[in-house]
């Protein structure tokens, strides 16, 4: 963490040293259907090693099972914090993303306990099958043969 001023004015910006550990914000992208949509958290179902539970998922357009879908966890360095008045230090600039976890599955259920406010739609959770990637890759050989 950088060291910010005991006294800072809303606006002020402070930069991240790159010798220190850096802080890192972690984004959870959905893409389906050409679209793209977020979720707060991913866990995996203690049972399979392919079911994920996505959890706080806010998109624009419509999530239906069986639909493909492709989710991708990104890294992303903090540069940079700005101070807003009523919220403190909040980051203001970030790195490029660093993929950390990138498969392709399938939506195997439908969304549940849905909130729509305007444009975007909040989905409580959504289940998805997301196949580890060495099975991904025996599967596309098998469909070549």
């Amino acid at each position: 963490m950088p060291q910010f001023p005991d006294n800072p004015r809303v606006g002020q910006v402070v930069e991240t040293d790159p010798s220190e550990d850096p802080s890192i914000i972690t984004q959870i992208v959905l893409t389906w259907d050409s679209a793209v949509g977020e979720a707060q958290a991913m866990n995996r179902v203690s049972t399979s090693e392919r079911k994920y539970i996505l959890r706080g998922v806010i998109c624009t357009h419509e999530i239906t099972k069986n639909s493909p879908i492709e989710v991708s966890i990104l890294d992303r360095r903090i540069l940079s914090y700005v101070f807003m008045e009523d919220q403190g230090w909040t980051p203001k600039d970030l790195d490029e993303p660093a993929i950390r976890f990138e498969r392709k599955g399938t939506v195997i259920q439908e969304p549940v306990l849905t909130l729509t406010t305007g444009s975007y739609s909040i989905h409580n959770e959504i289940c998805v099958d997301l196949p580890p990637q060495e099975e991904k890759e025996k599967e596309q050989e098998d469909e070549r043969t």
